[in-house]
């Protein structure tokens, strides 16, 4: 790169920079799931209190208004593991380690590009509008649970190095972090206020409960049989850790066979775990499904 080409592209980058700026002061909020730039609503009640982040999110500006169409959430009757159509749900032809499940949307649409942004663009703020509705729709479903021990499926260390952090883990530590919530409107889910007391009043948050000790093929690419045959023994409880009698809730950002949930599950278990519960913010769609 010559010398005039680098004063340029510093001068781009700086003037981009401006543009974002006087952007924010009139649009402060983008699209979680296309990065548009969205009007502001200035009025209290539709806000909320990030208490991790000392700031204010406006739940109503979370989609943009072609995104917010693209919100596909799951409609039961559903299977209670894999949150497929009983229809096309093939859970009769295994059991799975855990004992049920939760996940709010589809893996598609606008929710399939918010959960992209946040794993591959590193735009962990998402992880707060994502892991607000995954509370939701657990306080809702897994009422009564008194959970021991909240985690989230690991990631191997090169993974974590590369990308800089556990997009399952930023989705976990955003649970429960908001005092009022009425962000799942937007995704069409109950609106009931959200305390931390739906994961236990003492439950322990060990996001490194788990490891991830070999890396594995992309899971996408394999067929069901060959996903697990490909993550067996692929996940250890961590040393010095004790799940023994424990009631466990494991996040993860999305479920397609349940391949991945259930070796770390089976691992939980094997260990002493009385039961794993797990919650997961989107589901693929079986092709059949479609």
């Amino acid at each position: 790169m010559s010398k005039t080409d680098s004063i340029l592209t510093k001068i781009n980058l700086k003037a981009n920079s401006i543009i974002d700026s006087t952007l924010n002061v009139f649009f402060p909020y983008k699209c979680i799931a296309c990065g548009k730039y969205i009007a502001q609503d200035f009025s209290d009640e539709h806000r909320v209190f990030c208490v991790e982040h000392r700031a204010f999110y406006d739940e109503c500006r979370v989609f943009c208004a072609e995104c917010k169409e693209k919100v596909y959430t799951v409609k039961p009757p559903y299977c209670p593991y894999c949150h497929v159509s009983e229809i096309f749900c093939c859970c009769r032809k295994h059991s799975h380690a855990y004992d049920g499940a939760v996940v709010p949307f589809y893996y598609e649409g606008a929710i399939k590009d918010a959960i992209k942004r946040l794993k591959f663009s590193a735009k962990e703020h998402v992880a707060v509008y994502l892991g607000d509705a995954l509370g939701k729709e657990i306080k809702a479903r897994f009422f009564g649970i008194d959970f021991d021990i909240l985690t989230c499926v690991p990631t191997t260390r090169q993974s974590l190095a590369k990308r800089g952090f556990n997009q399952s883990q930023s989705i976990a530590e955003n649970l429960g972090i908001t005092e009022k919530s009425g962000i799942t409107d937007c995704f069409g889910i109950s609106d009931q206020p959200k305390t931390s007391e739906h994961l236990g009043n003492n439950i322990e948050k060990d996001f490194r409960l788990l490891i991830k000790t070999k890396t594995t093929q992309i899971q996408h690419l394999l067929s069901a049989e060959t996903r697990r045959r490909n993550i067996e023994t692929a996940y250890h409880l961590n040393r010095g850790r004790n799940v023994k009698d424990k009631t466990i809730l494991l996040v993860d950002d999305i479920l397609t066979t349940g391949a991945t949930l259930d070796a770390c599950a089976k691992e939980l278990k094997l260990q002493g775990a009385k039961a794993v519960y797990v919650a997961v913010v989107a589901v693929t769609k079986m092709k059949d499904e479609k």
